[in-house]
């Protein structure tokens, strides 16, 4: 699978882990925590970063294949992130979704 195909099915994969953590939220605690916000700082964040990657790789035809690598390495991170802080329990209970590759 060429990496276009494997960043959209990681951004997928990150909305529907979103999705149900947003739910969780909701439900137990009146939406309180700021998912949306942490989320949109995150998108930020891994625009600059990989756009510093790509720039930094300037000079050469790596930079297009360094940019995607950044994207879904950060998006694969940013899913378990989600999974482990809202979708997961601190005891023996299942968590809501299963674990996400890294």
């Amino acid at each position: 699978m060429c990496l276009g195909k494997k960043i959209d099915a990681a951004d997928a994969l990150l909305a529907r882990y979103l999705a149900k953590a947003q739910a969780r939220i909701d439900r137990d605690f009146g939406g309180k925590p700021r998912l949306g916000a942490a989320q949109a700082a995150w998108v930020a964040y891994r625009r600059i970063e990989c756009g510093d990657v790509f720039d930094y790789w300037a000079e050469g035809t790596y930079r297009t294949i360094a940019d995607a690598e950044c994207m879904l390495r950060l998006t694969q991170q940013r899913t378990h992130e989600v999974w482990q802080a809202y979708l997961t329990y601190p005891d023996s209970t299942p968590p809501l979704l299963p674990e996400p590759p890294r």
